[in-house]
């Protein structure tokens, strides 16, 4: 599974919008969930986003950070945009705070070897 942190207010979350829209894409196909968080925004302005974009995974709201603060129990969540691996058994498999790349996600998903 993937797991993006993001906001329709956040300047990389657009950059790396249309990314994600792609792996999600290309890797939904092999089995690979994506799921966002839209951090700290309205409901009508993360549609918006998401709609502009082409990003036709779920994402769940979060205007108060509550998800945020439960998954950083378990990995730090410190910025946004925050791209998370995890594994078939559960685990972070790896993550990368800021703008992800298709190369960087591309790398996690097979060192994570959710992918081949």
């Amino acid at each position: 599974m993937v797991l993006n942190f993001w906001g329709s207010w956040c300047s990389p979350c657009r950059d790396e919008g249309p990314t994600l829209a792609v792996l999600a894409e290309q890797y939904g196909k092999q089995g690979v969930a994506f799921l966002g968080d839209d951090v700290g925004d309205t409901t009508a302005n993360a549609l918006a986003f998401t709609r502009s974009i082409g990003i036709r995974y779920p994402s769940a709201s979060d205007p108060g950070y509550a998800l945020v603060q439960k998954f950083s129990q378990v990995a730090p969540v410190s910025d946004t945009p925050t791209t998370v691996v995890i594994d078939r058994t559960g685990h972070v498999a790896g993550m990368v705070i800021g703008t992800v790349s298709y190369g960087q996600m591309t790398t996690l998903l097979r060192d994570a070897a959710v992918v081949q």
